[in-house]
């Protein structure tokens, strides 16, 4: 992600979200990516929860780094092999929660740009 300021905002709010949910140690478990995206009221199940897991997870260790889940976050949009690997609805569950990530940073700029009078 490039270092603009929506892209700044954006890996800030990647980083809140993340750190609200990861209990500390730097991933984020299928639980944990279960109570996130039911924040934004996406519902996998639990096998495409483990779906998306094991998409993300650079390091085949059950869990999303938090290095994995910046870099799902900068992706401008899924690669062709995404759709290929993926089904729909767990493409649709990460991309919501890449969405809300991005819109809630784009909305944060505007509110702090706004000029008083």
């Amino acid at each position: 992600m490039e270092a603009t300021p929506v892209g700044l905002r954006v890996r800030r709010r990647a980083r809140e979200l993340f750190e609200l949910f990861a209990d500390g140690d730097g991933r984020i478990a299928p639980r944990e990516l279960a109570y996130m995206l039911g924040y934004i009221h996406v519902f996998p199940t639990p096998s495409e929860l483990t779906r998306i897991v094991h998409f993300y997870d650079s390091e085949s260790k059950g869990e999303v780094a938090q290095l994995d889940f910046y870099n799902f976050i900068a992706e401008d949009r899924p690669h062709e092999a995404t759709h290929r690997r993926c089904a729909t609805r767990v493409l649709r569950a990460s991309e919501a929660l890449r969405n809300f990530i991005i819109g809630a940073a784009k909305m944060s700029g505007s509110r702090s740009g706004r000029s008083s009078s």
